[in-house]
């Protein structure tokens, strides 16, 4: 007696969206989650795809050895999680988060719709040499890609310049929500400042200036970084850590923004911004933005601007910033109202609502088509 055995393949399962997302900073994370909410609050039956990145032991240290080293890894990992999903999931398009997770996306991919989601191409964040295949593949994925979707709600000329003239550009920021309960007057004499990557967040410059600045009895909160590697950091530039001066080591979001709903001043010095939605969430939570004039495509800086330039820092020095710390602290109260009105109000283009409006009106049609 003999048996016959069929082997039966499982045919993949379709899907409207695949969203490929690198989560390998908060910012990115909370942006993921975000636009997955907004996705799936409009009906739409999306897969998120979401490898490890954590490196195996033997070849962390290789990893780990550059900034260019990391985006390869980074690059390669989402690949292989890309591909492995589309063995058991049929979309009809697919949405990456980031550049680099689109640079090496798999051949089975080409055969949907992509849009590509980012903050900063790697063309401009990635300068030098040792990045030109990085950017040869940004290039090559913006012009095949259906469509491009930036967080900034107005590029800068230097990134519009290199997307291709033939691929619709969707903007979609990343939603922020004022919170109602943020007290308008009498907030805390604090002044917020997020301290992680201290190079790039400029924290040197910051507590210069802090300490250059009047601030009176106010104190400055450093969060995102604990006090070690941050009076590190300031050893290395040679500062010393001033009295009033707090760290609060790392906090969740919602521990962040509890900071920046009763803070009176927000504090930045990026050396460069890739987005900032720290500084967006503590306009919309009421704190006063005083910031340096960062390059990159910093969300909050036309804004800042606008609402008040004298609390933007007329170049990326201690003294400069510490003159538009002093002119947010002489503000008075009904001044200070105004600011958090107008702020509030500015803010309404980065609602959840806004988000998806744009998606359900622009973006979708154009990948479900």
């Amino acid at each position: 007696m003999t048996g016959e055995f069929t082997y039966r393949r499982r045919s993949p399962t379709p899907v409207d969206l695949m969203y490929v997302a690198s989560g390998t900073t908060a910012g990115l994370r909370q942006a993921d989650d975000e636009l997955l909410a907004a996705l799936q609050g409009l009906g739409v039956d999306v897969v998120a795809v979401t490898p490890s990145l954590d490196p195996p032991r033997a070849i962390k240290r290789h990893v780990a050895r550059s900034l260019a080293t990391i985006d390869a890894y980074e690059a390669f990992a989402l690949r292989r999680a890309t591909a492995r999903a589309l063995r058991s999931h049929r979309p009809r398009a697919i949405i990456y988060s980031t550049t680099h997770a689109a640079m090496l996306q798999p051949r089975a991919s080409s055969q949907r719709r992509v849009a590509i989601r980012f903050d900063t191409p790697a063309q401009l964040s990635r300068a030098g040499r040792r990045y030109r295949l990085e950017h040869l593949l940004e290039r090559r994925q913006f012009r095949r890609a259906a469509l491009l979707m930036p967080s900034a709600l107005q590029l800068g000329p230097d990134a519009a310049r290199l997307l291709p003239t033939a691929v619709p550009v969707v903007p979609i920021p990343i939603p922020v929500e004022p919170d109602a309960d943020a007290p308008a007057r009498n907030r805390d004499p604090v002044a917020v400042f997020y301290g992680a990557s201290p190079l790039k967040k400029g924290l040197d410059v910051a507590v210069r200036a802090w300490s250059r600045a009047a601030p009176g009895d106010r104190r400055l909160l450093v969060t995102g970084i604990e006090r070690e590697s941050g009076l590190r950091h300031l050893r290395e530039h040679g500062i010393e850590e001033p009295d009033a001066l707090e760290w609060t080591g790392l906090l969740t979001p919602q521990e962040h923004r509890a900071l920046t709903r009763r803070a009176e001043v927000y504090l930045a010095a990026s050396r460069y911004e890739n987005y900032g939605i720290g500084p967006l969430e503590a306009l919309a939570d009421g704190a006063m933005l005083v910031t340096t004039p960062s390059p990159g495509p910093f969300a909050a800086l036309r804004i800042a601007r606008e609402l008040d330039a004298r609390l933007v820092a007329d170049g990326d020095s201690p003294s400069a910033l510490a003159a538009s710390l002093d002119a947010a602290f002489a503000r008075g109260e009904d001044e200070r109202a105004t600011y958090r009105a107008r702020a509030r109000e500015r803010l309404r283009a980065f609602s959840r609502a806004e988000t998806a409006n744009r998606l359900c009106h622009e973006v979708l049609p154009l990948l479900l088509a």
